[in-house]
């Protein structure tokens, strides 16, 4: 029984090894991509980017700035998704988070060549869901426009009325949360 035991551990440990090092191999991966690369290019298909925005998120406001000559300059197929804060479980103390999160913004903002948030403090709960409740109601055509501009208004502490905006331009308060918490948009 003994042997069979050691047998199975050591044939265990063989297949996981060769099982890794397949998956973590450089060279792999590499072909890997060419190949798939390859087949895009047969099928005609334009690189597909995807991007994950949060409205209260300094990074993503940083992101934001650099985005539009992005699309503008690649032949990509470009999908925005708007979303909310992540869960308890993926960021287990938010408030030092997003303290911190502003801080580092600032510090490695002029390293991007972006604009730095100016806000001494995180915007209010409140104009983060009014504009999320503007975005969610703006055309894909418009949507990373409408984003920039809100975003500058947001983190440069311009303070625009974005309770009379979500009330003009967006959703309703409910349909808006449900939106975010479904990751549809």
């Amino acid at each position: 029984m003994s042997i069979k035991k050691n047998l199975r551990e050591f044939m265990f440990r063989v297949i996981a090894s060769k099982r890794l090092t397949r998956w973590v191999d450089l060279d792999i991966r590499r072909n890997k991509r060419i190949e798939l690369e390859k087949q895009r290019i047969k099928e005609k298909r334009p690189h597909k980017v995807t991007y994950f925005h949060s409205v209260s998120d300094p990074y993503s406001y940083l992101v934001l700035q650099k985005l539009d000559d992005f699309v503008n300059h690649y032949d990509i197929n470009f999908n925005f998704v708007l979303v909310g804060e992540p869960p308890l479980q993926a960021t287990p103390e938010p408030e030092i988070y997003k303290k911190y999160s502003l801080i580092d913004a600032k510090r490695i903002a002029p390293f991007y060549s972006t604009i730095a948030p100016t806000l001494d403090g995180l915007p209010s709960q409140q104009d983060v869901e009014n504009i999320e409740r503007v975005l969610l109601n703006t055309s894909n055509k418009n949507l990373l426009k409408k984003s920039i501009e809100l975003g500058h208004q947001l983190w440069q502490g311009e303070g625009s009325p974005f309770e009379e905006l979500a009330k003009k331009e967006g959703l309703d308060p409910d349909t808006s949360k449900k939106k975010i918490n479904e990751g549809m948009f």
